[in-house]
């Protein structure tokens, strides 16, 4: 396996994680959606809101769900961990790996730097 496999590899699994635990925070985070929503509900019921003060705080709730949406989705779609994080997560996993993963990209760093190659 070549040394750019690797290193695709690597990014796929890296894109893989942050899918999952963006997925995860969005479903530890419905419990408490669902208890504003109630929270919302309770509130009008007891005040007897209008129509004016109901439309600010659903559109509140509505932008603030949407604005969560958006931080989860750049949580799974466009941020990048270090490859170096990637590596020690999946050699955690798998214990076959032992510590190929994070010495071949060290190896590579050292390759790059022209200072530790003297």
């Amino acid at each position: 396996m070549s040394r750019a496999e690797i290193l695709q590899r690597l990014d796929r699994a890296d894109r893989a994680w942050l899918i999952n635990s963006a997925f995860e925070k969005f479903l530890s985070l419905i419990k408490y959606i669902l208890l504003a929503v109630v929270v919302l509900l309770v509130l009008d019921l007891v005040f007897q809101l209008g129509a004016i003060p109901r439309l600010a705080l659903s559109v509140l709730m509505v932008l603030s769900v949407v604005g969560l949406g958006l931080w989860l989705a750049y949580l799974a779609f466009l941020k990048i961990s270090p490859r170096l994080r990637v590596a020690r997560l999946l050699e955690e996993r798998d214990e076959s790996l032992g510590s190929k993963l994070v010495n071949i990209l060290q190896m590579e760093e050292t390759a790059k730097d022209p200072e530790e190659t003297e």
